[in-house]
């Protein structure tokens, strides 16, 4: 059975009680969403089944070309349930939202943590598509030893890094200076990029519970590369970042993920995620340097338009054309296009 659960009381009580969950399925990123997206309508629904499996999922619905949709999670890397029950099963729990978006006429996305979608027992109503996987380092104490499984070209760039680049903390008005890079490099890879105020909300929201960090390279003063980690029980978690080409071959990035896998490790985070690739995408060389396990990321869909890919793929091309400041203007209605 699928019920709302309508108030931040409840919610939260139930998140309370699950041994893991990410920051995408707090209060706090609802209010994100609904702040930046204001077509965004969420759903917050509970999940039990006559054998005793319980779990929470954040869906949230919109419509696009007269077409209804609901997804877990739009403009997040993870989404999908939180498990409460000590057995889940995830077949039930999708056949329930099958029959649900049947009956409304949704299509509907989902996807999985890989550490949720462990505790999924038995197979699901839909297979998933898993085009895409996160590198995941384990972290400890010994620092030197997660050093040493690094490749030996990564190794090298944290060392030349060091030489002329120095990481600092960001702060909210450091937030425009990073969006910049995030904007070029978005176009650099044809990807729509989220708008600003995407970004000043998530600050708003997650920095009074210390549940985001910012980090910025300065090269003699200059702010040339930046990241945003997420940071949720044992995991901290990259979730969005981007740099200036020029300054590429002082290798700023990696200097900036190995300061904040030496915070996680010292502040007794357990994970280090690096966040969702592309499978067969050049950023997979940069990931597998890090001495990582991967993990594929399940994601689940019914009814989606056939030529949704199509049309992204074309908006995405004519993306990367455009100059920057274009691309900021028209990210927020660009955004619902390509959404799923």
């Amino acid at each position: 059975m699928m019920e709302l659960i309508e108030t931040r009381t409840d919610w939260e009580a139930l998140l309370g009680q699950a041994a893991f969950h990410t920051n995408f399925h707090t209060w706090e990123w609802r209010n994100v969403l609904t702040k930046t997206f204001s077509w965004l309508t969420p759903k917050y629904m509970r999940y039990e089944s006559r054998e005793g499996d319980s779990a929470i999922i954040p869906f949230y619905l919109f419509s696009r070309n007269g077409k209804k949709h609901m997804s877990s999670l739009p403009f997040s890397e993870y989404g999908g349930p939180v498990v409460l029950s000590k057995k889940f099963s995830g077949a039930g729990m999708m056949a329930e939202i099958l029959e649900l978006s049947r009956k409304n006429d949704y299509s509907f996305k989902i996807n999985v943590h890989p550490f949720i979608q462990k505790r999924m027992a038995g197979e699901p109503a839909l297979g998933p598509n898993l085009d895409l996987r996160t590198y995941i380092l384990p972290l400890d104490k010994d620092i030197e030893g997660i050093y040493g499984k690094f490749r030996a070209n990564n190794k090298k760039a944290i060392r030349e890094a060091r030489k002329s680049v120095k990481v600092v903390d960001g702060k909210k008005e450091d937030l425009r200076a990073l969006y910049s890079l995030y904007v070029d490099t978005m176009k650099r890879n044809l990807t729509v990029c989220v708008p600003f105020s995407f970004l000043k909300n998530m600050h708003e929201e997650l920095s009074p519970k210390n549940m985001i960090t910012v980090r910025l390279a300065m090269h003699e003063n200059r702010v040339v590369a930046g990241i945003i980690n997420l940071e949720y029980g044992e995991v901290s978690h990259y979730t969005m970042g981007g740099g200036d080409k020029k300054y590429f071959g002082l290798y700023p990035n990696n200097l900036l993920h190995w300061t904040a896998v030496e915070s996680a490790a010292g502040n007794g985070k357990k994970f280090y995620d690096f966040g969702g690739t592309r499978k067969g995408s050049t950023l997979e060389v940069f990931k597998g340097g890090w001495g990582c396990e991967t993990f594929d990321i399940p994601r689940y869909f019914f009814g989606l338009d056939d030529d949704a890919p199509a049309k992204g793929s074309l908006i995405r091309n004519a993306w990367g054309r455009l100059p920057a400041p274009i691309i900021e203007l028209l990210s927020p209605s660009i955004a619902r296009k390509v959404i799923t």
